[in-house]
């Protein structure tokens, strides 16, 4: 069963040519140690591929000694139903400053109610591959360079105990970062006029001249990037995608 979107306890409002030969990969860790790394294949974003934008919120922005407090999924164009969103209990305690800004609070998370990232991480994996049914599987997120950072930083933590523990190329085949796919002057044309500020938020309030709902929650962050991108205004981003689009490193 999908996961069902658990409520921000402070939520507010704030002012498809050939598929590649890449199989899907199994969402569970080998009973193996992982030795080799190769570089997977670039895949065509124009075939029926699924796309999961993802999104994750931390206890800060160093991915050294932060940790992913809650972790957000949706593919493109799917039902609200069949989100992934869950909160993670970090072994941190969550700052003042990212409480204020996300509006998950430490007590929140102690509550009793939540699991740790190891656990979470493994059901989304599972999450994944339902939603993907076979296909190829993109990795979307706005300023995705931060996200695969921290989600890897969690998953290096967990090698450091148990060899055989999984690595996101296990699901996906690429990234795509639309902070770098909207910034690409060829989405833009003379009556779609590029903004002059690329921060998610701004994006969205220049498209549809409205703020985002729930920002900083990786819910409302996903839910954001959907409407962008499902909007008419880029009918070419799958193109653009497949010049931008950043292969994942496989470790067997």
């Amino acid at each position: 069963n999908h996961r069902l979107v658990k409520p921000n306890p402070l939520s507010s409002t704030s002012s498809p040519s050939s598929s590649s030969s890449c199989s899907p990969q199994t969402p569970v860790a080998s009973l193996q140690p992982r030795m080799l790394t190769t570089k997977k294949r670039s895949i065509n974003l124009l075939d029926d591929v699924c796309f999961i934008l993802l999104d994750v919120e931390t206890t800060g922005l160093d991915a050294s000694t932060s940790h992913v407090i809650q972790l957000a999924g949706k593919e493109l164009g799917s039902n609200t139903e069949d989100e992934f969103a869950e909160y993670i209990l970090p072994p941190v305690e969550v700052p003042k400053i990212i409480e204020d800004i996300t509006g998950i609070t430490d007590e929140f998370l102690r509550s009793g109610e939540f699991k740790p990232f190891n656990e979470v991480y493994l059901e989304f994996q599972d999450f994944c591959t339902q939603q993907a049914n076979g296909r190829n599987v993109c990795f979307v997120a706005h300023n995705a360079k931060f996200d695969i950072r921290m989600i890897e930083s969690e998953l290096r933590r967990w090698r450091a105990v148990d060899k055989s523990a999984p690595v996101l190329a296990d699901v996906f085949e690429v990234s795509l970062d639309t902070l770098a796919l909207f910034k690409d002057r060829r989405l833009w044309t003379e009556s779609n006029v590029r903004p002059s500020s690329f921060k998610l938020g701004d994006i969205y309030y220049h498209l549809f001249t409205e703020n985002m709902e729930n920002a900083h929650n990786a819910v409302g962050d996903v839910r954001a990037l959907e409407r962008l991108l499902l909007s008419k205004q880029f009918p070419n981003w799958k193109s653009v995608g497949n010049k931008i689009q950043q292969p994942f490193v496989k470790v067997t």
